[in-house]
């Protein structure tokens, strides 16, 4: 079956290495990067030669969030003709579940809309069970071209040039409605998606209570923009510190707890067990305060106890537990 995987990107290039790095770990087949708004970098060509990935530059635009770079993206691998889509945001991880879970759930008798790897009943524990639900969320989906043709019809310049006006014109009875009116997501890709599926009651996408990606939740296009995003390599001077710095956090649930919060980050891992680490920080001038916490000291964040720490505090490990 002729697949591809297709991953929007935007400026976060030490996300997409690492993202390809773990795809390539469970996938050998075709990948197109599709990065927007005219974003062309070194690192970006280097990235897409090591991973062997193709790339697609899309021109620059002021069209809302990632909406007409990720329907670029499908409406070209459907117009192409490939049969399975795997449309995956360069801010996810997969883990080595995710390629065979994937198959085998397309595989099934049973019609689904797509399957989804990430996380989407956030209080139905964690373990392997496959589970239906109209809902999507869209870090990462596969599809298939026959319910991407539902899609593709959508994603044309009158969408993306008033998706709001174009959602609630096309969809007039959507039980999201009253909803579209504030909610800005409702409007954008994933917002299109969820209108599709829901005009059609008997619509599911397949979900597994023991995700088979990780989202990384950074800030982008969305919730508040780059600020953050930039800040988190605050501390790093080249690309492979950055990429390094990703791999760890990558490999740190706890660490991923502190920044986008525990409950999310459990239901990707299962529960974290408990482990402390206590340190004694004492700043130029001889002033002490003490520190409990379950994050190690490399991934201590720049404010603690409320005070910014300068570079020449000495922060020392006492004890620790778990």
């Amino acid at each position: 079956m002729k697949e591809i995987v297709l991953i929007p990107t935007f400026r976060r290039d030490p996300l997409l290495y690492v993202c390809l790095k773990r795809l390539r770990e469970v996938y050998n087949g075709e990948v197109l990067i599709c990065s927007d708004k005219g974003h062309y970098t070194d690192d970006l060509v280097q990235i897409c030669f090591k991973w062997n990935a193709q790339l697609s530059v899309l021109g620059k635009h002021d069209g809302h969030g990632n909406t007409r770079n990720a329907g670029e993206a499908l409406k070209f691998a459907y117009d192409a003709g490939y049969e399975r889509i795997h449309y995956l945001e360069d801010d996810c991880l997969v883990n080595e579940r995710w390629y065979r879970w994937t198959y085998d759930t397309h595989a099934s008798p049973r019609d689904i809309f797509c399957s989804a790897g990430w996380v989407g009943n956030r209080d139905g524990g964690f373990v392997d069970f496959t589970y239906f639900l109209p809902w999507i969320y869209i870090p990462q989906f596969t599809i298939k071209r026959d319910k991407l043709a539902l899609i593709a019809r959508h994603l044309h310049p009158e969408y993306y040039g008033d998706m709001r006006g174009y959602i609630q014109r096309t969809f007039p009875n959507s039980p999201l409605k009253n909803y579209s009116q504030t909610a800005i997501n409702h409007y954008e890709i994933d917002g299109l998606i969820q209108h599709i599926i829901m005009e059609d009651q008997g619509c599911q996408v397949a979900w597994n209570l023991m995700p088979t990606v990780m989202h990384g939740g950074f800030g982008g296009y969305n919730r508040g923009g780059y600020e953050y995003f930039d800040d988190f390599f605050r501390d790093c001077d080249t690309f492979e510190e950055k990429v390094a710095k990703v791999e760890k956090l990558a490999d740190d649930p706890y660490w991923r707890a502190q920044l986008f919060g525990r409950r999310l980050v459990e239901c990707e891992t299962g529960p974290l067990p408990k482990r402390g680490f206590k340190y004694r920080i004492t700043l130029p001038g001889g002033w002490e305060s003490y520190l409990e916490t379950e994050l190690e000291q490399s991934t201590l964040p720049p404010i603690l106890n409320s005070v910014r720490i300068p570079s020449n505090a000495k922060i020392t490990l006492i004890s620790r537990s778990g």
